[in-house]
């Protein structure tokens, strides 16, 4: 069974289309030839930060991705379970029930 929803792979795509355009925002005053002083400098501290976020998501992310594909690829699964559609009906009802007892104090 292959699955190619990965939320964590987004993520890390994202982010990394992120951090490039961010390292070219650092030079971008200096190409455009906006001053330090009106805009460029704030302009390129704002991309080093984002560049600096965006490897540590990339890092973190990109990992979380890994694991999730080998998951979802069933590599590595320790167990697997097949429940019968009257068996997965019980139970999502009976927690239904559950969770709406629990948050309905929550609520009010």
């Amino acid at each position: 069974m292959k699955i190619n929803n990965n939320p964590p792979l987004q993520t890390t795509i994202a982010w990394a289309i992120i951090t490039l355009l961010s390292i070219f925002g650092i030079f971008a005053p200096q190409v455009f030839g906006i001053g330090g002083m009106n805009g460029g400098y704030a302009i390129s501290f704002v991309c080093i930060f984002l560049v600096i976020i965006g490897i540590i998501v990339i890092i973190i992310y990109s990992g979380r991705a890994r694991l999730l594909n080998s998951i979802l690829n069933d590599k590595g699964v320790l167990a697997h379970w097949k429940y019968s559609p009257e068996e997965w009906k019980t139970y999502t009802e009976k927690e239904y029930k559950e969770e709406k007892a629990m948050k309905k104090g929550l609520f009010l």
